[in-house]
């Protein structure tokens, strides 16, 4: 069988590491509300919707299609399903047949009726889209719904998932379409980080996949897909050689590569970082950009490379033009702010942290962050509000703050006095005692 489940892995991999965010108490009410619906309005919905899953689809042209406050609307069933941790909800807001037909059109052969039928049963595993999501969420990740916008075909709603302990940052576009019976269903999904969409990847996927196969098995292939089945073995090395941590190796096989090759976006992926600690990044950067001008995939892997050579100027335009694509969001005003702090700019880095927390008080990065602004100013009263802010929020695990050296002046006060006997009759017995939320990347965000 040809293997899929890379592909939902790959639409997993945010590289932007910041912290992590909880679902809010609105959620968990508008779950109340869906099951406060009459089953047998249920029942008919989800007749409607199975029966919906077919390539008989048409994108949607016109917003007041779907009214963002009802409960049945798309947005919240798909915060719905992964809230309740309903996998077969899920899978029904999204039509895979449609992304399998997209994947392999022009390709044919036994191998290729195999791989559809792999690949529905696929999303029903542990390791497809929707189960990957409802881990994320479950493990203290979140996946929130941000914004409905018009694009150049349909409607599509952007999604953020931030991975448990604030590893990475996402955003998935749900492109829109009605089925005949009128329902709200995905035709497939854009993902950010691979700048293109889930039909896109599977194919790649099985591309290389079909290249490996014995020659009873061989399908005709042509174009970008026969150059790239033909380049398999140099895009493993150059994989490898990255894993291995080898930019020099890597730069020498991406030359190997045809053009055509080299300008895929999974190849211009790996080229972003084969130079991201070279001097010449930039330069790649922006070559890519022109190649790809509504894209944004450069600029979420762009964002940690030019923080991490200091170039928060180039950073932050990254940031920005992410937020213009998303139409807004407190967390990137969050990593915004962080930049502004590392160039010196105190007043107006501290203004876009206190904002974004205004505007989402579910951001845990934005509260670290605030944490860090109270130690400077040794406000220890504030200290303790935002520690057991936080400790109520969310799912962090606490280490003894005498370990940790912005502290200082803090585990000197009475407040830490009282923070200690608040922890005392807050922590389960069972909770490590130890663990607060992972030293290095915590102290990143204090401080």
């Amino acid at each position: 069988m040809l293997r899929v489940t890379t592909l939902f892995l790959i639409a997993l991999l945010p590289t932007i590491s910041f912290a992590q965010s909880r679902l809010s108490q609105e959620l968990q009410q508008k779950l109340r509300t869906r099951k406060a619906i009459s089953e047998s309005q249920d029942k008919d919905a989800k007749k409607a919707t199975t029966k919906s899953l077919s390539p008989a689809i048409e994108p949607l042209d016109k917003a007041d299609e779907i009214k963002p406050h009802t409960p049945q609307t798309f947005t919240q069933a798909v915060n719905i399903a992964i809230v309740s941790k309903d996998l077969t909800a899920f899978n029904e807001l999204v039509s895979w047949p449609t992304i399998a037909v997209r994947a392999t059109k022009s390709l044919n052969g036994k191998v290729i009726d195999q791989f559809k039928a792999d690949f529905l049963t696929e999303v029903k595993s542990s390791n497809s889209l929707g189960a990957q999501i409802i881990a994320t969420v479950n493990n203290g990740g979140s996946y929130e719904f941000l914004e409905l916008k018009k694009s150049s075909s349909t409607i599509v709603a952007i999604f953020r998932m931030i991975l448990p302990g604030g590893r990475g940052v996402n955003y998935h576009e749900y492109q829109l379409a009605k089925t005949k019976t009128k329902n709200v269903i995905a035709s497939d999904i854009y993902v950010y980080l691979t700048g293109e969409t889930l039909s896109q990847s599977i194919r790649r996927n099985l591309i290389t996949g079909l290249a490996e196969k014995d020659e009873d098995s061989k399908v005709d292939l042509a174009g970008i897909d026969k150059q790239i089945a033909d380049n398999v073995s140099v895009i493993k090395d150059l994989t490898k050689a990255l894993s291995e941590e080898k930019p020099e190796r890597a730069r020498s096989l991406l030359l190997k590569l045809p053009p055509e090759v080299r300008a895929d976006k999974a190849i211009q992926t790996l080229t972003l970082n084969t130079y991201k600690r070279s001097a010449a990044f930039e330069t790649v950067v922006e070559q890519i950009r022109k190649a790809n001008p509504d894209d944004v995939f450069m600029e979420m892997l762009a964002i940690d490379a030019f923080a991490s050579q200091k170039k928060y100027d180039e950073a932050i335009d990254a940031i920005d033009t992410v937020s213009a694509r998303v139409g807004g969001d407190p967390y990137l005003m969050v990593l915004k702010g962080r930049m502004e702090l590392k160039k010196g700019n105190e007043k107006s880095g501290r203004k876009l942290i206190t904002d974004a927390i205004n505007a989402d008080d579910n951001l845990l990065n934005g509260y670290w962050n605030l944490v860090s602004f109270s130690l400077t100013d040794k406000k220890h009263e504030e200290t303790l509000r935002l520690l057991k802010t936080i400790d109520k929020k969310f799912k962090v695990n606490f280490r003894d703050l005498n370990e940790i050296p912005s502290y200082k002046n803090f585990v000197k006060s009475d407040e830490f006095a009282e923070w200690s006997k608040y922890r005392a009759a807050n922590t389960a017995p069972t909770e490590p005692k130890n663990d607060v939320s992972g030293k290095s990347s915590r102290e990143k965000e204090i401080r």
